[in-house]
């Protein structure tokens, strides 16, 4: 009986981190929205169909996708993954929100929103290698079969389970990490900051059309790990 109340009282304490953790997550994406409310432009809902208001209106899009998009992923890290409730992780969730809110601050502005973009790219990097990346290689160089067959299936599972994870975090990682060079050099080019020679002038529409392509890419990438995974259960790592 105290081993089955132990359990309990194990289980109860998942819970409330688990919910605890989505709460904080929910609330961080609230405060990046009404972030972004503040920073659009006045009449921007009467301009909104215009063709010179074009590149602002991706830029709205875009902070609004990836703020959506990083919901989505951190709750399903969250539920799916059994992230706990630990400093690295916190810390994780209020820096990357942190620079998005600075992303939703400065939609008005190309060159702010391009240099607080970047700072989203590195620090989601850096997140994924920290948080996913390294625990993930941990768990395979650690994981062990069971005598039985039973297990033994079990662990090949797992085993199969995480190195599709792995595969498809790197290709993550590899396009946030292509995206803060890009977004960097356009946060320059836009601040008239760049020498003559390297100078290129990209018409603003496409800055907001590279964010909107980068996060539609990530969503695609996820959204497909979660059709296939939605059934199964958590994988711990």
């Amino acid at each position: 009986m105290p081993e089955q109340l132990g359990k309990g009282e194990d289980q109860a304490r998942g819970d409330l981190a688990l919910n605890a953790q989505i709460t904080l997550i929910s609330i961080l994406l609230g405060a990046i929205l009404g972030a972004l409310f503040i920073g659009i432009p006045p009449n921007f809902a009467v301009h909104v169909w215009s063709l010179q208001a074009l590149p602002v209106d991706l830029r709205v899009f875009a902070t609004f996708l990836v703020a959506v998009d990083t919901w989505i992923e951190y709750s399903w890290a969250v539920i799916v993954y059994r992230w706990p409730l630990s400093l690295t992780h916190s810390l994780s969730y209020f820096a990357i929100a942190g620079a998005l809110i600075g992303v939703a601050l400065s939609v008005d502005h190309l060159a702010a929103w391009l240099a607080w973009a970047a700072v989203v790219s590195l620090a989601v990097f850096v997140e994924t290698v920290v948080d996913i990346l390294i625990p993930i290689n941990r768990s395979l160089r650690t994981a062990q079969t069971g005598r039985t067959e039973q297990e033994e299936a079990a662990g090949k599972s797992r085993v199969t389970r995480l190195i599709e994870l792995l595969n498809q975090t790197r290709l993550q990682a590899a396009l946030y990490l292509v995206g803060v060079p890009l977004l960097l050099y356009g946060a320059f080019d836009a601040s008239n900051l760049l020498p003559t020679w390297a100078e290129i002038h990209v018409p603003p529409s496409l800055w907001g059309a590279l964010g909107i392509a980068i996060v539609g890419i990530d969503m695609f990438i996820e959204g497909r790990s979660m059709v296939r995974r939605r059934y199964d259960p958590p994988l711990i790592f």
